[in-house]
């Protein structure tokens, strides 16, 4: 047999068993987006200053059980003064 015989059978021996034992999580990840794909995030306003901020890089509290967003730590600061208790 030759080299390039061996490295040949060696290949497909080799993609064989990759494809009989696929991993299972490949399916459960989350897929990336391609490049020139727009992502869709949730937008949120910020209740002291209203500007919209993605969800995903807001600065968020709990306030009377409601998860609230903030577009930074000065309007979270700001609204913890407005609404200490007394």
């Amino acid at each position: 047999m030759s080299l390039f015989s061996f490295i040949l059978v060696a290949m497909i021996v080799y993609r064989l068993i990759r494809w009989i034992w696929k991993d299972d999580t490949s399916a459960q990840k989350k897929p990336q987006p391609r490049q020139g794909e727009q992502v869709v995030e949730e937008m949120k306003q910020d209740p002291v200053c209203g500007t919209y901020v993605a969800s995903s890089l807001a600065v968020t509290t709990t306030h009377k059980g409601a998860t609230l967003y903030f577009c930074s730590s000065a309007c979270l600061d700001k609204f913890n003064e407005h609404n200490k208790i007394s």
